[in-house]
């Protein structure tokens, strides 16, 4: 008698706890509607189930499939169901040409080792631009500024009094004579006499 009494405390202790440790996954299919009772099983477990019954493919590390799972719901939509189990996995769902859930691509979990938050990608967002409207003001280059700030061509002329002075002395003056033209039927002797003749004022030596 105290050893049937031993053999049952032990199994209470021991093999009872091994059983709850498994968990559950009781999962059943009314059309497109989904139903589920899972506790503490493994993601494995779950998928497999769901494969079988409606050719639903998972995929991801193998390590993801080792998360438990524990919910419970009756009769939702199948994607709202998927979600609901999936709940704490990163994770995106492929649709077939008719939007019918064909597969589940498994990215990782909501938080990662340590607890960190898993690191998703983000683009950063194009700096707003409105039509007409530079994003930046445009700078304007040294040689235009340096020009912006000379005086106009055309305007007056900086000159000196004794320069002008002499432009007006030059301007007053009378022309010079005209050259003498020799007489018309003038012999060619007699015209290159004239022009060896000195000219008045001027002394021989």
């Amino acid at each position: 008698m105290k050893k049937i009494l031993a053999v049952f405390i032990f199994f209470i202790f021991t093999g009872f706890p091994a059983l709850s440790e498994a968990g559950k996954a009781d999962i059943k299919f009314k059309g497109e509607m989904l139903s589920a009772d899972i506790q503490n099983a493994p993601l494995k477990e779950v998928t497999e189930k769901i494969g079988k019954e409606k050719g639903i493919w998972f995929k991801g590390e193998e390590s993801l499939f080792e998360e438990k799972v524990s919910v419970r719901f009756t009769d939702i939509p199948l994607e709202q169901g998927l979600k609901r189990i999936l709940g704490n996995l990163n994770h995106s769902i492929v649709f077939d040409k008719n939007s019918n859930v064909q597969g589940i691509l498994i990215v990782g979990t909501s938080a990662g080792k340590g607890g960190k938050p898993v690191a998703m990608y983000q683009p950063a967002a194009p700096p707003e631009i409105h039509p007409g409207i530079s994003p930046e003001p445009i700078s304007e280059p040294k040689m235009f500024r340096s020009r912006r700030n000379m005086p106009p061509p055309g305007g007056p002329v900086e000159t000196n009094p004794a320069d002008l002075e002499a432009f007006q002395s030059m301007k007053n003056a009378p022309p010079p004579p005209p050259p003498a033209d020799m007489p018309p039927g003038m012999p060619p002797e007699m015209d290159a006499m004239m022009k060896n003749v000195p000219m008045p004022g001027n002394n021989e030596e």
